[in-house]
């Protein structure tokens, strides 16, 4: 019984300490993207960079600084579904403090949109 419990507890730990970021189609209204970004509660501020990349469209791509209040463990970044380029899209986020990152895959498809991938990066690679 000690094991299950032992193992439940690890992972429970390492879902929390692992960064990431994933994204999703949301409907408030307005048909939105909206990302995600998860990491390790900090007793302190600090800021990162959510940047976006269209898979055609450099004009569309985006990157904007959110600020990730001392004992949060996330912040979201939307965009407006409407006018975004149909394709792969690559959205990063960077601590800019450390500069380390961790990015996802999201797949804008007017007919099924879906996000693709996210990468189980437990550590963060610098760039």
């Amino acid at each position: 019984m000690k094991k299950p419990l032992l193992a439940f507890a690890f992972l429970s730990f390492s879902l929390v300490t692992a960064a990431e970021v994933s994204c999703e189609t949301v409907q408030e209204g307005i048909k939105k993207i909206r990302c995600k970004y998860m990491e390790m509660s900090q007793d302190k501020s600090r800021q990162v960079s959510f940047q976006w990349v269209s898979p055609d469209n450099p004009a569309d791509n985006r990157v904007k600084t959110i600020t990730v209040p001392a004992g949060h463990i996330s912040v979201f970044d939307y965009r407006y579904f409407g006018g975004r380029a149909e394709g792969k899209w690559v959205i990063s986020v960077t601590e800019l403090d450390t500069n380390k990152s961790v990015s996802t895959e999201y797949m804008k498809d007017s007919n099924a949109e879906v996000a693709v991938s996210s990468t189980d990066e437990s550590v963060l690679e610098e760039r």
